[in-house]
């Protein structure tokens, strides 16, 4: 019976080193872009002396760097004359983390793509609980900023709200988990390749048919990429006018019915109406403005 036990033991053993030896030579893919906030010196020497990068043999690290960012991008082309692994492409102009993920899945090699964020310097401890999740069975692995006390109420109160517009539009809820962050393993991203313009969003929902999604979670002080959201897209310039316009027409109704004496109920109820119209167009089309910021170029 003890030998039993023993060839059991020795067996999971065995099991557990061939799996951690598969993992160790598995192909992986890094998208990590370059931004101008980003010291790329600093970050790649953290890096690539990692733990969690040296115990993997088999990578690609793709990155991506503005033509005008010349400090960031000599440092870039220095590594990658030193290191084949990494393969430098250089933006004409401005670029978005989306804008070079969409160009990314279409040329990894990997069996998984890590998404990386240069503000993060211990960013091996991410990566290395993401592929934890993908041990398990997990596809994609979301990254989440864990918040507590009134901060997480309004944050989950607009998610919620956000989520009940973009469902409508879309059929499914957006994570709002860290775009610059996460796991995706190969059948994922062909998927996605299929679909380019709803790569982006798909990459930030879960519960995808036929894939399983796991979410880890990191500290709300933790620097990542920031998204520009006061940035105007047409979406915000009407909810802008809308909100506007509602104003204006409330306005108007106070003052004419302070300053006349007799304003027919039909105008007041009409003007209350379309005041009411223009506040839930506004508030629907706003989140939209979120949406284009988070899921597109």
């Amino acid at each position: 019976m003890l030998n039993i036990f023993s060839s059991i033991y020795c067996n999971i053993d065995l099991l557990k080193l061939i799996k951690y030896i598969i993992i160790c030579y598995m192909d992986i893919s890094y998208l990590i872009p370059i931004f101008e906030n980003n010291d790329a010196k600093i970050f790649f020497e953290t890096f690539l002396s990692s733990k969690f990068f040296c115990e993997h043999k088999n990578v690609q690290i793709l990155t991506y760097v503005a033509k005008s960012d010349e400090k960031n991008l000599k440092v870039l082309k220095d590594l990658s004359k030193k290191n084949s692994i990494i393969k430098v492409f250089i933006e004409e102009k401005t670029f978005s983390y989306n804008s070079v993920y969409k160009k990314a899945i279409n040329i990894m090699k990997g069996d998984i793509l890590l998404l990386g964020d240069a503000e993060i310097q211990n960013l091996d401890l991410i990566f290395s609980k993401c592929l934890e999740k993908y041990k398990l069975g997990a596809n994609i692995v979301l990254v989440k900023k864990r918040f507590s006390g009134i901060k997480n109420f309004f944050i989950s109160a607009f998610e919620n709200f956000y989520n009940f517009v973009i469902k409508i539009f879309t059929g499914k809820k957006d994570r709002f988990n860290i775009i610059s962050l996460g796991l995706y393993d190969k059948n994922v991203i062909d998927v996605f390749k299929t679909l380019p313009e709803k790569c982006c969003f798909l990459k930030n929902t879960k519960n995808l048919f036929g894939f399983s999604s796991r979410t880890i979670y990191i500290e709300s002080k933790v620097k990542t990429n920031k998204l520009d959201f006061k940035k105007m897209t047409t979406t915000l310039l009407f909810a802008i006018i809308s909100f506007f316009l509602s104003f204006v027409l409330f306005l108007t109704t106070l003052f004419l019915n302070v300053f006349l004496q007799q304003v027919p109920p039909e105008y007041n109820l009409f003007a209350i109406f379309g005041c009411i119209i223009l506040l839930i167009l506004a508030s629907i089309i706003s989140p939209k403005h979120f949406y284009n910021i988070r899921n597109n170029d």
